[in-house]
């Protein structure tokens, strides 16, 4: 069963996508939220971690989400 947060995020990935025009565009921004759903549903992992370890974790998530974002950004016109 989803969560409404889930298809709160699909209703608004689908109107997103709308806006990407080409197909570079659009495989880039499916890129992008594939792995900001993959960093959301990482946020709490099963097994126990230290702070350092989380926090290590959520910066290598960052780090790549913003390199997908610049990605996303070069390839959406007017963006």
């Amino acid at each position: 069963m989803r969560s409404p947060d889930g298809l709160r995020g699909s209703a608004l990935y689908k109107d997103a996508l709308k806006g990407a025009t080409t197909p570079k565009a659009k495989s880039a921004f499916s890129e992008y939220m594939v792995a900001w759903d993959a960093a959301l549903k990482g946020i709490r992992k099963p097994e126990r971690e230290t702070v350092q370890q989380y926090r290590a974790r959520q910066k290598q998530v960052e780090t790549r989400l913003n390199g997908l974002q610049t990605k996303l950004e070069a390839a959406v016109p007017g963006a």
